[in-house]
């Protein structure tokens, strides 16, 4: 059994590949695929459903036009795995190669789930600590990496001031390990001030292991059974939202850019790109974060509510606050109905240029095409 991977236009580079093929493998595992040419061996997981089965694996190099055939080497015996999810009860935490990652934190006593802390592959937090507790805090709702909306049916759930809403996570999430990959679901109701509930959300996260860095991606789906639900137009919001560590602030330590260059919070702030990138020194070393807009979203590429003082959130929603009275971002989402959000968050050595920024978003937009071949 072979799998041809073809790179397309672009060099790739420790590509991470996920994609669902036409069913040849008959239950879910791992093994390695060996280069046909060179020997050369590398993991990967795959997963069934249905007639499909989803492979994935990291792509060490392959120059743009070159095409490569693996031999798929199903192993029946479990491989170490790289990304380890271990749920201790109303928190859950994600370990790479016996190092903590991140924590995703769904207790009742936080008015919404977030994920903190957030460490490099080096052990460095990418993240602002936990402020709450100490007077004088600007936003003391921004934790970690979150999800939040400041008008959804009139109900603030994004900030903590009164009256806002909140976010309960309502069944015991499903959590998956991996070689390569982890995997964390969750269903959030979100909820008003009296905890009746407003919409639901499924809330998928996937971590990937790097050798040089991390990968989170974000599949966020709104539904609501009975009643239509609008989400207002409001730059309080953010889709997906990363507060970081305050040692990698723009402009006097880090540096906020965009997909086109822009640089900082007056050339990033309510203007659209494809990804927005924070990165600055932290305890020495220079690291950075990036989310990547997916092509499918609500009115992609998305707008950014981005900050000197260390916000980055996509939000597509806040029209009247980026472009000026006359505009209207909210969206109506009818009942029993849809909305769904992908984002890939990309965590790199560097600033973006040097964390391959670019290329790593043609991964995810434009991947290699990947068959099998007889």
């Amino acid at each position: 059994m072979k799998l041809r991977v073809e790179a397309g236009n672009h060099y790739r580079f420790n590509t991470l590949i996920t994609q669902w093929l036409e069913k040849r493998l008959e239950e879910e595992g791992g093994g390695w695929l060996r280069e046909e040419k060179s020997g050369e061996r590398i993991p990967f997981q795959w997963e069934t459903k249905k007639d499909r089965n989803l492979i994935t694996f990291l792509l060490p190099h392959l120059s743009p036009g070159e095409k490569k055939v693996f031999e798929v080497e199903v192993e029946k015996e479990d491989n170490p795995k790289k990304v380890r999810i271990q749920d201790k009860g109303e928190r859950i935490e994600v370990w790479m190669e016996d190092k903590l990652f991140t924590t995703f934190h769904y207790s009742t006593r936080w008015v919404r789930p977030f994920l903190f802390p957030v460490y490099s592959p080096s052990g460095k937090l990418l993240v602002r600590e936990l402020l709450e507790n100490k007077p004088g805090v600007e936003h003391p709702h921004h934790r970690g990496i979150w999800v939040g909306h400041g008008d959804v049916n009139g109900v603030d759930n994004w900030s903590e001031m009164k009256g806002h809403g909140y976010q309960r996570v309502i069944e015991i999430p499903r959590v998956k390990s991996g070689e390569i990959k982890g995997e964390i679901f969750s269903v959030v109701s979100w909820r008003d001030s009296g905890e009746r509930e407003i919409l639901r959300e499924e809330r998928k996260m996937i971590f990937y292991y790097l050798p040089e860095g991390r990968i989170i991606d974000f599949t966020i789906s709104f539904s609501s059974s009975k009643n239509q639900v609008i989400f207002g137009d409001t730059k309080e919001a953010g889709i997906l939202s990363v507060r970081v560590n305050p040692s990698m602030n723009a402009p006097e330590k880090g540096i906020l850019e965009n997909s086109w260059g822009g640089i900082n919070e007056e050339e990033v702030w309510g203007k659209r790109a494809f990804w927005c990138d924070y990165s600055g020194p932290v305890e020495g070393e220079w690291w950075g974060i990036t989310i990547f807009d997916h092509p499918d979203n609500l009115r992609s590429p998305t707008y950014w509510h981005a900050r000197n003082y260390g916000l980055m959130t996509a939000n597509p929603f806040g029209l009247s606050y980026f472009l000026g009275k006359g505009k209207d971002g909210k969206y109506i989402l009818p009942p029993k109905k849809k909305l769904v959000f992908r984002y890939r968050l990309y965590i790199h050595k560097g600033k973006a240029q040097e964390g391959r920024v670019k290329e790593k978003f043609l991964d995810y937009w434009v991947p290699p095409t990947v068959e099998w071949v007889q």
